[in-house]
């Protein structure tokens, strides 16, 4: 699944649901769609939105030892369009 793609399901999943929403305002306007999927699956990854985990896998040391190739966050049943937490699973592109 595509990163754009990967971001219209974890927006599809929200009560709020419009995705220019989901971009700060001043940037709603000079973006493609596109962009603005990507910004949003870049904020997803990199934990803006809540903690994610990944399977990666690490050392005694603490060094990964393998990269993560699948990621999972939670939304709040408070943001979630059905109203129940709902754990989102993806896999790296």
């Amino acid at each position: 699944m595509s990163k754009i793609e990967t971001a219209k399901r974890y927006i599809d999943l929200h009560r709020v649901s419009e995705h220019w929403k989901w971009i700060d305002a001043a940037g709603v306007n000079h973006m493609s769609e596109s962009d603005k999927y990507l910004t949003i699956y870049n904020r997803l990854a990199n934990g803006v939105y809540g903690t994610v985990t990944d399977n990666a896998e690490h050392d005694s040391d603490g060094e990964e030892t393998k990269a993560a190739t699948e990621f999972a966050i939670e939304i709040d049943s408070h943001d979630s369009a059905t109203g129940n937490p709902v754990i989102f699973e993806w896999c790296a592109e």
